[in-house]
């Protein structure tokens, strides 16, 4: 695989999404490699794995969420479709305290919320977030710190005399 574009930890080892091939790769405690999934797409650019093993994959350029349910020992996984928000890319997954998968997209920088049944509502559309103007500042947070570094010497090194007793 000529590229590796996301990682994720296993219960029993590690999680690479590839890109090229598109394949999710399985790498075991012991080092052995295996392939758990074969992509349709070029890319898997995001991995998030629960704690029973199951990976979730996001690939592009047909921006499909996978999941890689882990199989018996010695028996691959079944890799199913399970959320197709029609984007082009899948940047990044995360699991919510709700137990939804989180499914950051591009190009447009959608925020998608998916169900444990693979069901998903937009719950970010992409849109520059607007902050109201402070109506009460904070105390300030900036402090003389020139005691404690130190004072500077007319030498031409631009250096606190703290710094040149490092040197």
């Amino acid at each position: 695989e000529p590229f590796a574009f996301a990682v994720t930890p296993l219960p029993d080892g590690w999680a690479i999404g590839t890109g090229g091939q598109g394949r999710v790769l399985k790498i075991a405690r012991d080092g052995a490699l295996s392939v758990l999934f074969d992509a349709p797409e070029a890319n898997v650019f995001a991995l998030y794995a629960d704690g029973d093993g199951t990976v979730y994959a996001g690939t592009s350029p047909s921006g499909k969420v996978y999941r890689i349910r882990p199989g018996e020992p010695g028996r691959a996984g079944e890799a199913t479709p399970f959320f197709d928000p029609q984007e082009t890319y899948i940047w990044a997954l995360a699991r919510g305290a709700d137990g939804a998968l989180w499914v950051a997209t591009g190009t447009e920088g959608h925020l998608y919320r998916v169900d444990t049944a693979g069901k998903g509502t937009l719950a970010y559309d992409g849109e520059a977030v607007t902050f109201p103007t402070p109506t009460k500042f904070t105390k300030p947070i900036a402090f003389n710190v020139l005691p404690y570094a130190g004072k500077y010497v007319d030498d031409g090194s631009l250096e606190t005399d703290e710094e040149q007793k490092l040197r």
